[in-house]
Formats: C-alpha cells, structure tokens, sequence
C-alpha cells in the first residue's frame, strides 16, 4: 500500500488564508480546528505534483542559546530533488493517526521520534507560524508548520544516519552558507535570525 500524506486543497486554504511568499504570522490555535477539518489524505506519489494541494509538513527547528542544529540531506533520502542540501528544520509528511484524531500534533511527535533522539526532558516547543514558498516545484507543492524545538542541554542524536548527518553551528555562522541551505531553511533564517539577509 502506498503512503498517505496530509494535505489540503488550494482553494480551501486561499479561503482562509491569504497566503504571502515566506512566513506567515499564523496563530496554531485558529489553524488547527481549520485543518482538521478541511484536510485529506491522497497518495503521496499524487500529491508530490498536484499543484492543486499543498502537503502540510512539520518543520520543526532545533535551537540551543545561540546554535541551531543544521542537517545535511544525504542520497539514500526519499527526496532525491533535495539530496545534499543543508537544513536547520526536521520535517516530514503526516500520515494517518490510528486514532484518526489529532493528525497534526500526533504527526509532529512520530516525525520527532523518527528523526532524532532526544535525551533531554527540558525543552520548550513553540508554534512559530506557517511558511509558504512557490519558488521550487518540490515547495510549490508543500507547507511548513514552522515550530520552534528549544532545548536546555545538547543532547540529540539523529537515528536515520544513512538519510542525514547533523551537526550545531553557531546562528551567526550560518550566515556564511546562505547559499547551501534548501530554500525553507533560507526563508526562516531570514525570518528569524537574520534581518539584515
């Protein structure tokens, strides 16, 4: 059986949000109700390029004081459009909840646990906004739940080694490779940490 994505219709989101280039100052409360109840499943092998959805993914940000954790994509990854790319977010499609409740917030812990290993209780999770952006076919078909992972001590690991390496670089630092980040990593850099981008 192939995989199930969460998405949404274009014309059921342009209906409730106008959506700009970038980062959308959205509050998550407003937006949950709203996307439980106007999402859908489709085949993701569809939905990668149905330009008439948009796949709701979980970009979640690790940060430490003044480090992010930056990810290198490597080639065993799905994706092959974003093979070699750096990111500072985790992200990653929602599938069906056995509950059939709850998809976002179920989805955000499964893509979580998936991805990385955790050792710390104290952290902080923030919903930061959405992040739209119709400059590459692969997000043209893709919208980012931008969230914020806080974490008081570096103890994270990531569990898919042979998909991604990661590593924490200093905010500052990642100025000087702009250019190597896939374009969300680009947009919520600028966004958030770099204002004179």
């Amino acid at each position: 059986m192939s995989e199930q994505v969460l998405v949404i219709k274009n014309t059921v989101l342009n209906s409730r949000i106008e959506l700009i280039q970038g980062v959308n100052d959205a509050k998550y409360e407003d937006l949950l109700s709203f996307f439980n109840n106007n999402c859908e499943f489709l085949e993701r092998s569809e939905a990668e390029y149905n330009f008439n959805y948009k796949q709701l993914i979980p970009y979640i940000i690790v940060k430490y004081e003044t480090e992010l954790y930056v990810l290198k994509r490597l080639k065993k990854q799905t994706e092959k459009r974003l093979h070699n790319q750096y990111s500072i977010g985790i992200g990653g499609h929602i599938n069906p909840s056995e509950t059939g409740e709850n998809v976002i917030p179920i989805g955000l812990f499964k893509e979580l646990l998936e991805e990385i290993k955790l050792e710390t209780v104290n952290f902080k999770l923030s919903f930061k906004g959405l992040l739209n952006d119709e400059s590459t076919e692969v997000s043209k078909v893709h919208l980012g739940l931008i969230i914020f992972l806080e974490i008081e001590e570096k103890l994270i690991e990531i569990l898919e080694v042979e998909k991604m390496k990661g590593e924490w670089m200093p905010i500052k630092m990642l100025n000087q490779d702009f250019e190597s980040l896939e374009s969300w990593s680009q947009i919520i850099y600028t966004h958030f940490f770099n204002h004179d981008k």
